[in-house]
């Protein structure tokens, strides 16, 4: 299951990011199966107040004018951080 590929990493890379990061969000755009198993796991590391789901949305490209970190599935997958 490639998406569980990625977002394991990422709510486990994004509760890091987030101790240092003070007023940082995770935003994940998109449905699929492992969503209630994601809002579980950010609940239990407490996080869930910093995670956004945002579902299907036809604005993505303005949310991604807003993001510093992007990671992309399917594969390849990509994380890029963007300079400010």
């Amino acid at each position: 299951m490639r998406a569980k590929r990625l977002l394991t990493p990422l709510y486990k890379f994004f509760y890091e990011v987030q101790k240092k990061i003070d007023n940082s969000v995770l935003l994940l755009v998109g449905i699929g199966e492992l969503e209630d198993e994601i809002k579980a796991k950010t609940e239990k590391l407490g996080i869930a107040d910093k995670v956004v789901f945002a579902g299907i949305r036809s604005d993505v490209n303005k949310l991604l004018s807003a993001r510093e970190i992007l990671a992309i599935e399917p594969p390849p997958c990509e994380v890029i951080i963007s300079p400010r």
